[in-house]
């Protein structure tokens, strides 16, 4: 249609048009005023209404961007400095000064002080075993002018109560901090002699003071100290050494790796948590513990992953409330929690999880997951033993978190039954 009224209207529209040097002559001009950003450049000047912000990201961002950035690597600065930040957005531009031209960065400002909580749910059932109920809530204060810095919090309420709180507190953009704190925890600790079980518990008053680097979304490393006073409801004796409630102060490194996909129950990614020191108290004693897993994604429904573990004093014995436990869901599944007391324990496994079962009209998808671990485990006088353990597991996200069966089988063939509800892999 447009066709046939140009056609009709050819001789009015004759006396409109340009020749073809005109035509060419116009689009050069037309051309010339159309601003191009470059691909990379000098980054000239970050602003943000709040003053705080404004030079902590411009430090950050600068010290990032070196003498030349590209558009590729500002995005990707940004993406994570709005994840570490809490900020609600980011824009940048290509903008001209005077002898000068580059990259320019608005931080969209904080509206108001926020608060952050996320609360979880854990409970498990198992013949024989204890039963655990945890209901946890984390959360983050943000002020309203801060850049990274917040208030950290932690209370559990259930098996082994406790809070924690800390500020965390970055050195103007750059990417070492200061965090102190305070925690007030009880931790049960039981005694298990075939049928009969002890209940013991440790309640600690302590405060906590780091300084650290690692203000990324996926990698942390402290060094610091804890200190206050283990108070224990039982004077026990193993192997010579007597637990008596004590004074301790723990200087020591702290560190954390994990970029995985998942809190709940990952699919790729790797997740290292360990600290290494010196307790000094009524018992003194040296201390490695770290423990992480490793998935890898096998195709678009299953993935398979190792898992380890290790709790050492280095050939000291130790309290019995400072030994390192294993035993319960996804550390030695066939045994009881906390069965294994030891001054050494080494831990590893692997495993493979399905989910291909993922119908789009069914209110329950459940996926399927195996693995197997095996430790070795320093436990005093009564020597060295070794522990193995095979799984099954099916689960099923829920609004509470993973409900999970899981059936596990020992070395000796014994079966055990266990019901969980909530978190799984990184469980309370």
């Amino acid at each position: 249609m447009g066709y046939r009224a140009a056609a009709q209207t050819a001789a009015a529209l004759e006396a409109l048009a340009l020749s073809p040097p005109e035509w060419t002559e116009y689009l050069a001009l037309r051309n010339a005023r159309v601003q191009k950003v470059a691909g990379a450049g000098p980054l000239l000047q970050v602003k943000s209404s709040q003053k705080e912000i404004q030079e902590s990201g411009s430090h950050e961002l600068v010290r990032k961007s070196r003498e030349s950035t590209s558009e590729t690597e500002l995005e990707e600065n940004l993406t994570g400095m709005i994840a570490a930040t809490g900020l609600p957005s980011a824009f940048y531009s290509w903008t001209r000064v005077p002898g000068q031209e580059g990259f320019q960065v608005d931080l969209e400002a904080r509206p108001n002080h926020e608060l952050l909580l996320r609360p979880e749910l854990f409970y498990q059932i198992s013949n024989g075993d204890v039963n655990r109920f945890t209901l946890r809530l984390e959360g983050a204060g943000i002020p309203q002018d801060a850049y990274k810095s917040r208030y950290l919090a932690a209370m559990s309420i259930g098996y082994d109560p406790g809070a924690r709180f800390e500020y965390y507190q970055p050195f103007d953009g750059s990417s070492y901090f200061i965090a102190p704190g305070m925690l007030v925890q009880r931790t049960h600790m039981l005694q298990l002699n075939g049928p009969t079980r002890l209940d013991n518990t440790r309640d600690r008053f302590a405060g906590t003071v780091y300084f650290g680097i690692g203000t990324w979304r996926n990698t942390q490393f402290r060094v610091g100290a804890t200190g206050g006073f283990d108070d224990y409801s039982e004077r026990i004796t193993r192997d010579n050494v007597t637990a008596r409630s004590t004074l301790f102060v723990n200087p020591e490194i702290v560190w954390t790796i994990n970029n995985q996909d998942s809190g709940e129950l990952p699919t790729k990614g790797t997740r290292i948590n360990g600290a290494s020191g010196w307790s000094f108290r009524e018992h003194s004693y040296p201390y490695l513990q770290a423990d992480g897993d490793h998935f890898w994604p096998v195709s678009k429904s299953t993935s398979v992953f190792a898992l380890g573990n290790i709790g050492s004093s280095f050939g000291r014995k130790l309290t019995f409330y400072d030994q390192f436990t294993t035993g319960g869901l996804t550390s030695l599944d066939a045994y009881r929690y906390q069965e294994f007391h030891a001054n050494t324990l080494l831990m590893s496994g692997a495993g493979i999880m399905y989910r291909g079962l993922r119908p789009e009209t069914a209110g329950i998808r459940p996926f399927f997951a195996s693995w197997y671990e095996a430790g070795r485990l320093d436990l005093g006088s009564q020597g060295w033993r070794t522990a193995q353990s095979v799984s099954l597991g099916v689960f099923t996200p829920t609004p509470m978190g993973l409900t999970g069966l899981v059936v596990s089988f020992n070395e000796h063939g014994q079966a055990r039954f266990r019901l969980s509800l909530g978190s799984f892999w990184n469980r309370p």
